[in-house]
């Protein structure tokens, strides 16, 4: 087993909610006439979410993992919730813990942690079921509500201010690669996220959806496979929604 493999094994075990994102979901809604349970579940999850505030994360923004970090709290915070005591981010806090022992060179010291950390990941899994491989790239201000189960694994990438709700895997699919999901991407629960796809910034992936080709920003994505609705904000002025 190469070495990259090996390490993996071991380590591995929204923008808020709008007025832009709300009549883009109200749209969807009148298109697809999704059963009342379905449509009350994403729009619920979107009203209670409180406004972006963009300096709560920008300010610890940057390639600190340690920064990113405090761009976590400060976004759990945001929202209402008592970062210490979440389970997100208890998750959170050992996936920037094992991305900064992976950026530091192989001294006997940071290999000597490394062994702990992986053991405690393996135990807060089974306590939370959100399993953040470290080899993944997670932006700043990650927020995740609810206990899992959660899975986001290697090749996946994501930007700063998303939020990851329950029952949601990201990762790679029939296809070579990972997704890479953009800045303020609102994720529901019951979705996955699968294969070399692209979620612009601003997007919303609704609950249940299966997402296995690219979903413009602004846009909202629901079914299976999930298909968008809403005009893409690159397309403003030169396009028709889809």
């Amino acid at each position: 087993m190469p070495r990259s493999s090996r390490k993996s094994w071991w380590l591995c075990s929204g923008q808020s909610a709008t007025r832009q994102t709300l009549q883009s979901l109200r749209y969807e809604i009148r298109c697809n006439a999704q059963p009342a349970s379905h449509v009350h579940c994403i729009q619920s999850t979107l009203t209670n979410m409180k406004p972006y505030d963009g300096e709560t994360v920008k300010q610890w923004a940057g390639d600190s993992h340690f920064r990113a970090w405090r761009a976590d709290l400060a976004r759990f915070k945001q929202q209402g919730y008592n970062g210490w005591g979440s389970e997100g981010f208890w998750a959170l806090s050992i996936y920037r813990l094992q991305r900064s022992l992976l950026s530091r060179k192989p001294r006997l010291l940071w290999l000597a942690i490394r062994i702990p950390v992986a053991l405690l990941k393996k135990l807060l899994t089974v306590v939370t079921h959100i399993n953040l491989c470290p080899e993944a790239e997670i932006g700043p201000g990650l927020f995740i509500p609810h206990v899992g189960p959660i899975q986001v694994f290697p090749w996946a990438k994501i930007g700063a201010d998303c939020s990851i709700h329950q029952v949601c895997t990201i990762g790679a699919g029939s296809r070579p690669g990972g997704p890479v999901i953009g800045d303020h991407v609102m994720i529901g629960c019951h979705t996955c996220i699968l294969g070399p796809v692209s979620v612009g910034d601003g997007a919303v992936i609704g609950a249940g959806a299966v997402v296995v080709t690219d979903v413009p920003p602004g846009c909202t994505a629901t079914g299976v496979p999930a298909k968008w609705r809403g005009e893409s904000m690159t397309n403003v002025g030169h396009g028709t929604p889809h």
